[in-house]
């Protein structure tokens, strides 16, 4: 997906954690709007999201909506957010 076909006022999220413990989130978490997933040559796991909202703010919230839940289930999570203008 190229960025130019993202909605406005996407926020791009980037999480990790340690080798072994995997991200998960529902397909159709409340404002998920792309999920990719990836794992490195040292067996960490990722993944990308895209949250998408009518507005900025309402990105913001679907996005820290979600986040509570994934820290619990994976310990050594660390966390990159960018807003896409």
């Amino acid at each position: 997906m190229a960025i130019s076909s993202l909605p406005p006022s996407s926020i791009f999220q980037a999480l990790t954690c340690r080798k072994g413990s995997k991200i998960d989130v529902h397909a159709r978490t409340d404002g998920l709007h792309s999920q990719y997933n990836v794992t490195d040559a040292d067996g960490v796991c990722g993944v990308f999201l895209v949250w998408s909202g009518s507005n900025l703010i309402q990105s913001q919230n679907l996005m820290s909506q979600c986040v509570p839940a994934s820290r619990t289930l994976t310990a050594g999570l660390e966390r990159r957010d960018y807003c896409i203008h």
